[in-house]
């Protein structure tokens, strides 16, 4: 590791996919103290992770870039919260000072944003529908249901499963102490981007008035295209290009906004069932309900005081 990653104190956002984690990276790296990652998921501690505290260091400072007064380098990788094994422990022995991002949504909403979302990357089939999506899930969480039988790659079926945060969030509470993890509501993001942000700096010791009169665009907005084919060849370069295009994000803002021109059928999607939603919210009740003591001192939305 070299001498400015050395000096630069670690963040990293964990959480959770389909919660903002991609509009929160990069509002962060657009603040004069932060370097954020060239991409925005390194997936380092679940794909590259050895152990090995010397080569980690070193594979890890490979990701970031810092700038002359950057201070704080940043990740986000929105699967380290719910990934099958124990991410926690591998950050607490790698980064033993680092502190934490989870910015936690609405389960029953987010679960519904992952399914378009991943409808709209043609990573489910247009066919399923959220009803037999959800069946699917909840049949392989219950061990009734291999991916395979399914014919659906196992991080969708375990989209359901990882709504329950309060399980998850626990390996990391167990490795660091309280203070070095912010629990934050996507809630919050939406009605008071300010706010949300300039609490994050004051989480990370920053300057927060960066963001008094920053513009706040949206990012990784869900939406279906009319041409699939050209969509799968514009999300392949998307893949090769996130690196340069993470250091001009006014220039990838330009190539989204010509793209959806093109090939854009509808932004967002339909509302979802009232049945779906009733089963899902009675689904995840009780994990909502263990939310209460790590947001004691903030407002509640609904969703968890029900």
């Amino acid at each position: 590791m070299d001498d400015k990653n050395r000096a630069c104190r670690h963040f990293i956002i964990g959480g959770t996919i389909k919660a903002a984690t991609s509009s929160v990276f990069t509002y962060l790296s657009a603040h004069p103290e932060i370097c954020g990652s060239s991409v925005k998921e390194t997936f380092f501690f679940t794909h590259e992770y050895s152990g090995n505290t010397e080569r980690d260091l070193e594979r890890y400072s490979r990701y970031f870039t810092p700038h002359r007064g950057a201070k704080v380098v940043v990740e986000a990788s929105p699967n380290y919260l719910g990934y099958k094994e124990n991410i926690a422990p591998r950050i607490k022995a790698l980064l033993p000072d680092a502190k934490l991002l989870f910015v936690i949504r609405n389960p029953v909403d987010r679960l519904y944003s992952y399914y378009n979302f991943a409808v709209g990357k043609l990573q489910l089939p247009a066919e399923l529908t959220f009803e037999r999506y959800v069946d699917l899930c909840e049949q392989y969480s219950l061990g009734s249901l291999s991916s395979e039988h399914a014919g659906i790659a196992e991080k969708h079926l375990r989209a359901l499963e990882i709504g329950k945060y309060s399980k998850y969030l626990q390996n990391f509470y167990d490795a660091f102490a309280p203070e070095r993890i912010k629990l934050a509501l996507f809630d919050d993001l939406k009605r008071d981007p300010v706010r949300f942000m300039s609490d994050i700096c004051r989480f990370i010791d920053l300057d927060p008035e960066f963001f008094r009169h920053f513009k706040f665009n949206k990012i990784n907005v869900t939406f279906s295209a009319r041409l699939k084919p050209l969509h799968r060849i514009a999300m392949l370069l998307n893949r090769a290009l996130e690196s340069a295009l993470r250091q001009r994000p006014d220039l990838k803002m330009r190539l989204v906004r010509i793209y959806k021109r093109l090939n854009q059928d509808r932004e967002g999607y339909t509302a979802m069932a009232d049945s779906t939603r009733a089963r899902l919210t009675q689904y995840y009740s009780q994990a909502n309900r263990e939310l209460g003591p790590p947001l004691a001192g903030q407002e509640l939305p609904m969703w968890i005081r029900e």
